[in-house]
């Protein structure tokens, strides 16, 4: 069994802790790993923006909505939460996740309300069913995903708006940021489907030949292209067994798959979508416009200080 949409893990968090007393997160993570049977590779998968585990903190939103309406309960051992199912979380046991998440959405409601009468604001905050069962985290991921990928199809517009010469030049450029040698754009007259030089390290023992080709983002290469450029490869003088096709438009799959399939020459495919990540990672000609950290307790500090009895 696996889960789509996180208020499925409502009704099995409240039955694992009908069955088990006092669970600390870990306990009740593993607990609904073996219920949905999660690998350990789904279980080890974080949020690119913290270094928080994906699932795990997904679990911990969702201990969150149902302790603050009133379903578990959990007391503090060593500084940390072991959970119990309440009373009332006794009567939802066989309740549908439908069911719990519309009573954690109506009681949520029903305290932001309670809010608004007493401060009463200019403008109402409006709860939706489903923002309320998304955790803070997975928010931020998704807005920031949101954000990165209109920087991606910027990145793509500006560089189409560059002729091939200096496309060939950007290329050249990002390679050097991704740590290769130094390279250079070839001569044009003569470069016989050759677009770029770099060296495959600092000393350059060895050579990494380019095609850089600024296409349409809807042109698609074919694997006749990439016969093309193997065909220039063999052409070199000396060992050429690297190459580097990147365009801005995208691959076949007849391609990408005949690309693997090469004995002699390793050749690395690099398409528009692929291009706008690696000039974003590696900061070409981009810049940061803002950055924030997400911090948690640290628990080391708080535990040196003893509560006086």
């Amino acid at each position: 069994m696996s889960y789509q949409k996180t208020k499925e893990l409502l009704n099995p968090i409240l039955n694992v802790l009908n069955r088990n007393t006092h669970l600390f997160l870990n306990d009740i993570v593993n607990e609904l790993a073996l219920y949905f049977k999660l690998d350990e590779n789904f279980l080890s998968q974080r949020y690119e923006v913290s270094n928080a585990k994906i699932f795990e903190n997904t679990v911990l939103w969702k201990l969150n909505d149902l302790s603050k309406s009133g379903l578990i309960d959990f007391i503090k051992t060593n500084n940390k939460r072991a959970y119990i199912v309440s009373k009332k979380g006794i009567s939802f046991l066989n309740k549908s996740n439908d069911e719990i998440a519309k009573y954690i959405s109506d009681n949520y409601k029903k305290k932001i309300k309670n809010v608004e009468e007493l401060d009463k604001p200019e403008h109402p905050i409006e709860i939706s069913l489903e923002m309320a069962q998304i955790a803070p985290l997975e928010q931020l991921e998704n807005s920031y995903k949101i954000l990165r990928n209109q920087i991606y199809d910027d990145i793509l517009d500006v560089v189409l708006s560059k002729s091939p010469i200096a496309f060939e030049h950007i290329v050249t450029q990002l390679l050097q940021k991704m740590g290769y040698g130094d390279g250079e754009v070839t001569q044009i007259s003569r470069d016989g489907g050759i677009d770029a030089r770099i060296k495959g390290d600092v000393l350059g023992f060895e050579q990494i030949y380019v095609q850089a080709k600024r296409y349409q983002r809807d042109k698609t290469i074919s694997r006749q292209d990439i016969q093309s450029f193997i065909g220039a490869l063999s052409g070199i003088e000396g060992n050429a067994t690297k190459g580097v096709f990147i365009t801005t438009a995208q691959f076949s799959n007849d391609a990408k798959e005949f690309a693997q399939k090469i004995q002699k020459s390793r050749i690395i495919l690099i398409d528009g979508k692929q291009l706008a990540k690696y000039i974003y990672e590696y900061e070409l000609g981009v810049q940061t416009e803002k950055s924030f950290s997400i911090k948690k307790i640290d628990n080391d500090f708080w535990n040196e200080f003893q509560n006086n009895e």
